[in-house]
């Protein structure tokens, strides 16, 4: 029988997203065939697995590499709660497996990420095709926020102005 676990993505240090499976090998990569859906440049299409029964991450001869506890590996075992690392993706799994009520939306809003590699970006998107995290913000942010940053540009801009015309 498969054990149950709980596994948390985070992008960056912020919350991306929860799964819970009862099943003895999960994928992750950024096809999205795989049972944790990656979306970005850095991810292979088949990255890694992780088999819950043996306690096992496997690299899957991924372009970019896996870490476990901060360690490149090929394949070595882990404990719950040991974070595994893909790209800009920290993950653990845990027995734990919380009740809905207690699990994170996927609904948040749209950000954009700067990718890994060079200028372009990356939209971080979850299994269900829902973004669901900020990372670096670079646009799509909310009215509120969008309105704060160009009164504080327009006021660091005036202050650049008058500091200019005062020094001449």
């Amino acid at each position: 029988m498969a054990k149950k676990v709980a596994v948390v993505v985070y992008a960056g240090n912020l919350h991306f997203r929860d799964y819970q499976f009862e099943q003895d090998v999960i994928t992750i990569g950024r096809r999205p065939d795989n049972d944790i859906f990656l979306k970005h440049a850095s991810v292979s299409g088949l990255h890694a697995k992780i088999d819950v029964t043996l306690m096992r991450v496997t690299d899957m001869e991924s372009s970019n590499g896996t870490l476990v506890a901060g360690e490149v590996i090929t394949s070595t075992l882990f404990r719950f709660g040991q974070p595994i690392t893909i790209a800009p993706y920290h993950i653990t799994v845990s027995e734990r497996v919380l009740p809905a009520a207690e699990r994170h939306s996927d609904t948040l809003p749209a950000y954009r990420v700067a990718s890994l590699e060079g200028d372009n970006a990356e939209d971080l998107v979850g299994e269900t095709g829902k973004p669901s995290a900020v990372t670096g913000v670079v646009g799509d942010l909310p009215d509120w926020l969008a309105v704060g940053f160009l009164a504080l540009a327009i006021a660091v801009a005036g202050l650049l102005i008058a500091l200019a015309l005062w020094g001449d």
